[in-house]
């Protein structure tokens, strides 16, 4: 009697249940602390069908069973570790893994490891060997294929959009180790990201304008840079609330009304706009890390150049290594009004025969706790969202913690332009700001940035909010960035307009993306 076989396509279903099921062990007990009993459930099926599509994909005909035994032995070591030492695989972990001698590796020979990848890892590898499979002539197995290939990217497709996208993005934005204890994807993810970094060591550091010079001019200059965190342009355009009083009051302003950022996440965006590098040619988050920015070169011609932060972590790690080789570094663990006391201290010490070059990185309106952006007593719009994960709360009160962190920016924003109006008579000043990205509120169940790549992202997290303020003396440079208003702009135009703003002579300098010409 003939043993009764089954096509290949049940066993790459059984194989994704069981990985899926028993090597996530850790990652669903977490997610039932934060969300409730059906979402966790949804999650698994989402997991479990995208899983299938991935295989399906990997696997055609006899070598399936090598490829599913391979993602279990794999998946099995990588748990118990997981499990056994509660920790993520992250790339330093993957690192540590790859520098391990014989002798070290000994030490994790204990009788648990061997049980559980006995069990979990070459018992079910010796099932998956066995298996009474099948398989197809290739036409009528291609069809199959397709077929099973539509229905899971259909069921993923409606349990992503419908049920658990939205959190999942918020959850993997916002607690990271998340992203680091999801089997079979988060050994692959950190790989990846090890090779990249482990690239990126190679790249030969590029110096940037070295013929550039500064031409000469009677009466100085001061350009105060304010990079946001979080603000989108809609809020600063036709909104139904004025999130700008103070800031609107001053003549001489510029509020840019479609301007795009170079990223949805600081790490890009901010580098990327102050190196000669534009959106389409910045590919790698690192490359800031190997070229001259803005900063060196200002520094370099003779302009007193300073970096204020709170946006970064300390004062030895500004994003991208942007303010690494400057002199004037100033950190500060507080709210954004620290920066512009420090800025408002720094300028009763000028010198009418130096230029000027501030950048204050603020902290901003960065999510998901907006109410902790800003005193209380900007807490002017009522009742605020104060939870860690946004979509618990009403649209209404996420909406008001957002518009008062803005209206807290707006006040930091006049209180410099203020200080700049003091010094307009020894000196030709103006502020510009432009936010690192922007952010979603909800909109299409999407919260935060940075959880879809910038093709895919909502408009919310690309249009910026973007001002420019100037002095009375520079009537030629406003009427210049007041005719580019409404133009499509980028953070693109950043690194060559403040070369254009302080006549910085260099080839370098690109013309057409200089907006004060």
């Amino acid at each position: 009697m003939l043993k009764k076989k089954f096509s290949y396509h049940f066993l790459i279903f059984f194989a994704s249940l069981f990985i899926v099921s028993f090597f996530n062990h850790i990652f669903f007990s977490s997610l039932l602390e934060i969300f409730p009993f059906y979402k966790v459930a949804s999650t698994w099926a989402f997991m479990l069908f995208a899983l299938c599509l991935c295989f399906e994909l990997l696997c055609f005909g006899r070598i399936c069973k090598a490829i599913l035994i391979c993602f279990v032995l794999y998946c099995s070591f990588v748990a118990y570790f997981i499990e056994t030492l509660n920790i993520g695989i992250t790339p330093d972990i993957i690192q540590s893994f790859l520098n391990t001698h014989i002798s070290e590796a000994k030490s994790f020979l204990t009788p648990s490891f061997i049980g559980y990848i006995s069990f979990l890892g070459v018992l079910p590898s010796i099932l998956i060997f066995f298996f009474p499979a099948s398989y197809s002539r290739f036409v009528k197995e291609l069809i199959l294929k397709l077929s099973l290939m539509v229905l899971y990217a259909c069921l993923s497709f409606v349990l992503w959009s419908f049920v658990v996208g939205q959190d999942l993005i918020y959850l993997f934005t916002t607690q990271h180790k998340f992203q680091h204890i999801t089997l079979p994807i988060s050994p692959i993810r950190s790989s990846i990201m090890l090779y990249t970094q482990k690239q990126k060591l190679s790249i030969p550091y590029q110096q940037v304008a070295l013929d550039a010079t500064l031409a000469n001019s009677s009466k100085k200059k001061i350009l105060v840079l304010v990079i946001g965190e979080s603000v989108r342009a809609s809020e600063l355009q036709d909104y139904s609330r004025n999130l700008l009083p103070q800031t609107k009051s001053h003549f001489n302003l510029v509020n840019f009304s479609n301007f795009s950022s170079c990223g949805v996440i600081t790490a890009i965006s901010v580098p990327c706009m102050l190196t000669p590098y534009t959106h389409s040619t910045y590919t790698n988050r690192y490359l800031s890390n190997f070229t001259d920015n803005i900063l060196d070169i200002t520094q370099r011609v003779g302009i007193k150049t300073y970096w204020l932060d709170s946006n970064s972590g300390d004062a030895q790690s500004c994003i991208g290594g942007v303010c690494k080789r400057i002199e004037n570094v100033f950190y500060f663990d507080d709210l954004d009004e620290a920066l512009f006391k420090k800025f408002d201290s720094l300028t009763h010490h000028l010198s009418v025969d130096s230029n000027y070059l501030f950048v204050l990185h603020t902290f901003g309106s960065h999510g998901p706790d907006y109410f902790r952006r800003y005193p209380k007593e900007f807490e002017i719009y009522t009742p605020v969202c104060k939870e860690k994960n946004p979509n618990l709360c009403t649209k209404e009160k996420l909406i008001n913690a957002y518009d008062n962190s803005i209206l807290y920016t707006d006040f930091l924003l006049h209180s410099a332009i203020l200080r700049l109006e003091e010094l307009q008579k020894e000196f030709d000043v103006s502020l510009w700001y432009i936010s690192d990205h922007g952010e979603s509120l909800g909109e299409l169940g999407n919260y935060m940035h940075g959880g879809l790549p910038y093709s895919l992202a909502p408009k919310n997290q690309t249009l910026v909010g973007a001002l420019a303020w100037f002095g009375n003396n520079l009537g030629v440079q406003y009427q210049a960035f007041k005719s580019k208003q409404n133009s499509e702009l980028s953070q693109d135009f950043i690194f060559h307009s403040i070369l254009g703003f302080f006549k910085i002579n260099t080839k370098v300098y690109d013309q057409s993306l200089d907006l004060g010409h």
